[in-house]
Order: C-alpha cells, then sequence, then structure tokens
C-alpha cells in the first residue's frame, strides 16, 4: 500500500525539469501555431473575434470545459478534499444545472440580435450607452486583476522549484500571449484551450490511476474516504452554522455558473462563434456530462492523496505551510526521483496560466473594441483591417498590463 511515514522529500533533478517543462511548454505553442500557420489566415475582425465560424464541436466543447480545470481547481480542490472532504464538490449540481438554463434561456437573446459584446446587450435592454460602458469597464478591471493572480500563481512552483526567476516567467507568459493574440485571435485562443484541457486531464487521470493501483482500486479510495469522514455528500441540514452543506453549495454555484457562463464575454463569444444554434445547443448539453468529468477529476486526485497520507498530515507536521501545497509535495514526494516529471507538472500548471490568460486577452481587446474605442466618431467606419490592427495591439497593451499587475 502507497503510504509512508513523511520525510523531507528527494532533492528534485533540476536538469531534467527544465528540459521537461521547456520541451513540453514549447510543444504546446507549436500544434496550434502550427494548426494556424496551416489553415486560412486571419484577414477580418470577425475572423479574429469569432473564428468565422469555423471552429469545430470538439474543440469548442474543449474549450468552453477547460474553466473547470483551471491552476486554481487543480490545487485546490484536492486539499479541499484532504481537509474538509467532498462538501464543495456537490458544487458540480449547480454547474450542470446552469448549462441547460444558458443554452435555453440566454444563448437564443444573444444569437438573435447578433451582438458582438455581451454588454451590448445592456444598452439595448436599457437604452443607455452608460450602463453598457460601466458593466463593460467593470469586467475589464475586474478581469484584469484576476488575470494578475493567475499568471503569477504558476511562476512561484517555477521559482520555488526549479529556480526559474519570477521576471522570465511572466516575460515568457506575455511574449507569448501577444504572439498568440497577434497570430489567430479566436482560433488561436481555443486551439490553446484545448491542449491544456487535454494534458491537464492527462495528468490528473494518470495520478488517479497511480493512486488506486497502488492501494487496491478506486473503489478503496473511496472506502478509505468513508471511514474517515471525507464522503458527506448529500448534507440538506437547515444549520446556517454550517460551512457548506449540499443546498448551499448547489444554489451557491447555480448562480455564480449563471453570471459566467451566460453573462461574460470570453463565454459568450465562443457560444456566438458557432454557425447555428442547432450546433450551440448540442455543444452545451453534450458538455454537461464532460463538465463533470473533468470537474470530478481534481476531487478524485484529493481521494488518492488522502489514502496515502491519512494518518500522517504534511501540514501539521510542517512539511508544507499551506493546504493548498499538498499536491505538489505528493509530487515531489514520490516523483522527485524520476526525471522531468515535476517539470511536467509545472508545465501543466504554467499552460494552464498561459491558455486563461490567452483567452481573455482575446475578449478584453474585443470589448475594448466595441463598448469603447468604436463609439469615437469616425472610427466605427473604419476598414476591417483598420479595426483588425486597433483590436490586436489593444491587446497587446492588455498583455502588458497584466505582466506589470502580476509583478506588484
Amino acid at each position: 500500500m502507497l503510504q509512508r511515514q513523511l520525510e523531507e522529500p528527494a532533492a528534485v533533478s533540476n536538469l531534467w525539469n527544465y528540459l521537461a517543462f521547456v520541451a513540453f511548454v514549447v510543444i504546446s505553442a507549436l500544434i496550434p501555431i502550427r494548426k494556424r500557420l496551416c489553415s486560412r489566415r486571419v484577414k477580418t475582425k470577425e475572423d479574429y473575434v469569432f473564428g468565422a465560424g469555423h471552429i469545430s464541436t470538439l474543440a469548442m466543447m474543449l474549450s468552453i470545459a477547460r474553466g473547470t480545470l483551471g491552476v486554481i481547481s487543480v490545487l485546490g480542490y484536492p486539499s479541499e478534499f484532504f481537509y474538509r472532504g467532498t462538501a464543495m464538490w456537490e458544487t458540480l449540481y449547480g454547474m450542470m444545472t446552469a448549462y441547460p438554463i444558458v443554452c435555453f434561456v440566454f444563448i437564443p437573446v444573444y444569437f438573435d440580435l447578433g451582438i458582438t459584446s455581451v454588454y451590448q446587450y445592456l444598452e439595448l435592454r436599457f437604452n443607455s450607452r452608460l450602463v453598457r460602458c460601466l458593466a463593460s469597464g467593470t469586467y475589464i478591471l475586474r478581469t484584469l486583476l484576476s488575470l494578475g493572480v493567475t499568471i503569477y500563481t504558476p511562476t512561484v512552483a517555477l521559482n520555488t522549484i526549479i529556480g526559474v526567476p519570477y521576471w522570465a516567467s511572466l516575460l515568457c507568459i506575455t511574449c507569448i500571449s501577444i504572439f498568440f493574440n497577434a497570430l489567430g485571435g479566436m482560433k488561436a485562443a481555443v486551439a490553446a484551450d484545448v491542449i491544456q484541457s487535454l494534458s491537464m486531464t492527462a495528468m490528473l487521470v494518470a495520478i488517479v490511476i497511480y493512486c488506486s493501483v497502488e492501494n487496491g482500486g478506486l473503489v478503496r479510495l473511496v472506502e478509505i474516504g468513508e471511514e474517515h469522514g471525507r464522503m458527506n455528500f448529500f448534507n440538506f441540514a437547515a444549520d446556517l452554522h454550517l460551512r457548506v452543506t449540499t443546498t448551499s453549495a448547489w444554489l451557491g454555484e447555480l448562480f455564480m455558473s449563471l453570471s459566467l457562463l451566460g453573462c461574460q464575454q470570453n463565454f459568450v463569444q465562443r457560444y456566438l462563434s458557432m454557425p447555428n444554434f442547432a450546433k450551440i445547443k448540442r455543444t452545451m448539453l453534450i458538455n454537461i456530462p464532460l463538465v463533470a468529468v473533468l470537474f470530478s477529476l481534481p476531487w478524485f486526485v484529493g481521494m488518492g492523496i488522502f489514502t496515502v497520507y491519512r494518518n500522517c498530515d504534511p501540514l501539521k507536521v510542517g512539511l508544507i505551510e499551506k493546504m493548498d501545497q499538498i499536491l505538489p509535495y505528493f509530487m515531489v514526494d514520490y516523483f522527485a526521483n524520476v526525471p522531468g516529471v515535476w517539470g511536467l507538472f509545472v508545465g501543466t500548471l504554467f499552460n494552464g496560466a498561459l491558455t486563461l490568460n490567452i483567452s481573455n486577452i482575446n475578449s478584453l481587446a474585443t470589448v475594448t473594441w466595441e463598448d469603447f474605442i468604436s463609439l469615437v466618431p469616425g472610427l466605427k467606419k473604419k476598414t476591417d483591417s483598420y479595426q483588425l490592427t486597433v483590436i490586436k495591439f489593444v491587446g497587446t497593451i492588455y498583455a502588458v498590463l497584466i505582466m506589470g499587475i502580476a509583478f506588484l
């Protein structure tokens, strides 16, 4: 059985980790770049913003579902299971409930209006450009601040384990984001999302399989979690003193997912990239079981790690300082002597921050043009190529701003 007394993990081989990390990031970047260079060049604003409706259903499914496999999810959910159990896992119910509501209530409105920025709806609904600009400005500010934190997160791991300077990691993320922004807009962003979804899924599945094989199977992991009080599903107690119940997890995530999936530019832009509502509906409904699987993977990872350390908590004995370090500690503890594994792990986290940055820069640039710059008299009548150039330039400015926020 994969369980032992805790000790300081062996030193990680920096050379192999450097090589694995660099190779993984380069290959992950080259695949969508090659695909983009071999396809039709981005010539119009529609190509940049919507991919001209030529993005496959599978790619769009993975791009939309990628939000469930962010860096925060991969690091946070295993530690949540380890220390508090499955209560927050039940937020999945709210997410799955939100998908059909967004599909049949929100998207038809946007699709029929033919809008580019989701905040155009507010101007049409309330006949107020001020409301539109305020909502759009709030989205831009919130996204910039959030992305600054997001791209900083993997740089800490890179600096701590492999020794890459913070500035080098941030500069790398920024340069790649600018390149993707200039190269292909929505198609490049979706391609990056697909690579990230597949790589993150492969990493999590590998960890679950490893823990399952070493501990008697997946069923045994569930049994151990049950024995130690971690499998606390379906708690409908009406007690306000409880941190989370099934009802609060479901309802809280329902409204959160409605605001994200139904009202946030980067998601709405993907829906409107599809050529017709039938394709949107098929993508959204098939995505429900896919999201359930992807969202659950980090929780199964937490289940496996709990089985390993259930009698010797790394946090209590001082081997980690924060709960969220439990997965990185496990990777170093058990795979430090396997050349390149830690480099691949950190590379996957790095790619997670990178793809999120690329995706949101595209949406930020689009919103800024549609809700602010295009409202300047005379600019709306400029040629399509001029508009595309301005949008790409704005995206570059945002990439640099996000890097500056991360440095703060």
